[in-house]
This record gives structure tokens, sequence and C-alpha cells, in this order.
């Protein structure tokens, strides 16, 4: 069972009930720790026209079957596993769009072909960078950029040479998913997933 820290409420309550009864290995994160039922009783006349004051109060909460309260404390993982961090201009890049526009572009030039024709394409990274030194890449905090040479320009084109793979899995992603959707773009992350990946050793 794989959780992080946004895994919360039912999510926590099936795998505290997993764990506990020995069907999973909790993976990952310890758990966002919500594990409450909460009623809203109004503070004005039913009569009162539209909405009014309320006082919201805790009337339960949920444990594992071994009596561990998850409300505030969460469940920790029993393999604990680091997120994966984006590098800052990857995440810049995909802040701004650059990946999606780029895709889209890629998917209306060439079709049906595109997936194809950009893994085969051994200049498709270098086409990228150039596309987007072209549109330029608000990379540094505003007034920084002034006080480099070149306007940092060449710091932040080295930045995404080194994450060239990275950046690459990202275009791939972005062509799949205008190409056939949501689905496919989530099915082909998924399969460099460093936390399934861990979790299908743990498996194995």
């Amino acid at each position: 069972m794989l959780v992080d820290g946004s895994s919360a409420s039912a999510a926590e309550v099936f795998t505290g009930a997993l764990r506990d009864n020995e069907r999973a290995v909790v993976m990952g994160e310890k758990t966002y720790g919500k594990a409450s039922v909460q009623t809203l009783i109004p503070l004005v006349s039913a009569a009162d026209a539209g909405p009014g004051p309320g006082l919201k109060i805790t009337i339960a909460y949920y444990y594992t079957p071994e009596g561990h309260l998850i409300d505030g404390e969460g469940i920790e993982p029993d393999v604990a596993l680091e997120p994966e961090e984006f590098p800052l201009v990857v995440g810049k890049l995909y802040a701004e769009g650059f990946f999606r526009i780029y895709a889209e572009g890629y998917h209306d030039r060439n079709g049906d072909a595109a997936l194809e024709t950009f893994e085969a394409d051994p200049a498709a990274f270098d086409e990228f960078v150039a596309w987007v030194d072209e549109r330029g890449l608000d990379f540094y905090p505003e007034g920084y950029a002034e006080t480099l040479p070149d306007n940092g320009r060449q710091f932040y084109l080295a930045a995404v040479e080194k994450e060239r793979e990275l950046v690459m899995r990202m275009l791939t992603r972005e062509i799949l998913r205008e190409m056939e959707g949501d689905a496919a773009a989530y099915k082909y992350w998924r399969q460099h997933d460093p936390w399934i990946a861990r979790a299908v050793e743990e498996l194995s």
C-alpha cells in the first residue's frame, strides 16, 4: 500500500485495516492524520431563511482494528520512502506551461505519428531547449537576472541540460496526453515512478 502525506480519512482507515490484518506492507510517507467525523449544529432557528452561523463539533474518531488512533497522528509506513523532488528548472518549465504548449504544437505538426517521431528524433531535446530559449524562461526572481552575465541565460540552459532525461520524460508524457488523453499519460508516468518500482521490488 503506497501512501503519502496527502493520504487522509478513508484512505488511512483502509490502510490501517489492511496492515493490522497483515494484508499489506505500507510504504511511502506518514499519512495526513485525518480520521474524525464532524457534525454541524445550526445556531439559528430553522425557520430563519438562508444560511446562518453554526457550530461544528467532532462526534467520532476512527481507529485501526488494533486500536491505533489515526486522527492527528497518521500512519507511519513500514518502509519509508523519500518523495521524488523535481529540480527547480523543471518545476519552472512545468509551472509556466512550456511542456504542455510544446507538446500541443508538436502534436499539431506531426499528428498520429507525433510520439513515434519524437522518440526517434535525436535532436528532439535540443529543439525543445532552443524553443524555450527563444521564448525566454522566467527562471530567476524579478531583478536578479540583471545581476548575472547574459541575464543568467547560460546558467539556466545548463540547468535544463543537466535534467535532459527528466525533461524528455515530461515531454513524452505531455505528447501522450495530447494523443491519447490523461489515462495514457498517467500510465506512462507510473512506469517510471520510483515508489512503484520500489513496491514491485518489495513484492518480488
